[in-house]
């Protein structure tokens, strides 16, 4: 059998399979970020009309590994790297764990090889052009600690750097009709495990029952809550009414949808309903970005997910996460008679979010 098993073994390293782990490491003494990188998809090409020259650069705690250089604008490296895991203190508690705010940077470069010769010795200069990055928290990468993260991820950057062009695929392009997103900043195409695995976060669910001190309230979240999950395919959705405030206390999440004037310099009241949204969505977007689990720790180690009313965010603390954006944002679009709603569900760095839609 093992003659038969070799004989049919995979060779072809074009799709490089990886191996799930299932099983956490109890007491760790050490463990790594690996990578498999394998293509991107819509990268700006050069206004000189020659190929692309990439390589994607992953950066995490202070250490850094490159794959090699691919020529072609639709790049596919199919490289593995490794990146060493560092918690505070070396403490290996999923508490402590919890603590790590690094975040994983996949950068993508362009290289660009300059030689020239003076007749006494040869120079040569390697120049990087840096075409955007994506951003993984380990937070979220401890969170598919047992499993992996996997899919494509759209690229951020701040400016399209100068000589370079947004790409628009032809009719005739197979190689860009094939791709699985379309985006006009670029995407790249990864997965991401740990070794060994470690345990993931305690799920933010927690009991359901005698959360509030009104037995009838609380008796009737539980019924709205079984109800949701009656349906085959919602039995493994989380389905909450209630959510923490500033002062760890549960209340109704309902309370902190409520229509909110908008300061009189964010939006333009005069212009039409469109531009009054837009210009309320980046006022909203300037808003420092704070995490939850930045706060200050409950006595139990867990990271609570608090929820700040709009005046909170706003004017105490002047920074807030997807919780508060959202809701903030939900809150002016009332105002301008939208009908706005939240919506739970997962972003595209595959960790839960909140988010602000219109009907």
């Amino acid at each position: 059998m093992d003659a038969i098993r070799h004989l049919f073994r995979k060779r072809a390293t074009l799709r490089p399979e990886q191996t799930r782990n299932r099983v956490a490491e109890r007491k760790p003494t050490h463990c790594f970020i690996r990578i498999t990188v394998q293509r991107a998809y819509d990268l700006p090409l050069r206004e000189a009309q020659t190929e692309l020259e990439c390589i994607v650069k992953a950066r995490f705690q202070g250490h850094d590994v490159s794959t090699s250089v691919f020529k072609g604008n639709s790049p596919s490296w199919n490289s593995h790297l490794v990146l060493p895991v560092q918690p505070p203190n070396q403490d290996w508690n999923p508490e402590n764990l919890q603590k790590i705010s690094d975040y994983l940077i996949l950068d993508i470069f362009d290289t660009k090889i300059w030689e020239k010769s003076d007749g006494r010795s040869d120079k040569r200069k390697e120049e990087r052009i840096w075409l955007g990055c994506v951003k993984i928290p380990f937070f979220t990468i401890l969170t598919y600690s047992l499993d992996r993260l996997d899919g494509h991820f759209e690229l951020e950057y701040d400016a399209r750097p100068i000589g370079y062009v947004a790409h628009h695929p032809r009719k005739h392009d197979h190689k860009a009709a094939a791709a699985p997103i379309r985006s006009p900043l670029g995407a790249l195409q990864f997965c991401v495990s740990l070794d060994p695995p470690l345990q993931p976060p305690p799920s933010s669910q927690g009991p359901v029952k005698e959360r509030l001190d009104d037995a009838v309230l609380d008796a009737r979240v539980l019924a709205w809550i079984k109800e949701c999950k009656a349906p085959m395919h919602c039995s493994h959705r989380v389905y909450d009414a209630l959510a923490r405030c500033m002062k760890r206390d549960w209340v109704l999440a309902t309370r902190y949808v409520s229509p909110c004037i908008p300061p009189p310099d964010a939006f333009d009241p005069n212009a039409n309903i469109d531009v009054q949204m837009h210009q309320l969505c980046r006022f909203v977007s300037l808003i420092p970005f704070f995490e939850d689990r930045e706060l200050e720790e409950s006595k139990e180690g867990e990271v609570p997910t608090v929820w700040c009313t709009s005046k909170e965010f706003v004017v105490d603390m002047g920074a807030g996460d997807w919780e508060e954006h959202a809701t903030l944002l939900c809150n002016f679009f009332l105002h301008l008679k939208v009908d706005a709603f939240l919506l739970f569900g997962t972003g595209d760095r595959s960790c839960p979010m909140l988010f602000c839609c219109v009907d």
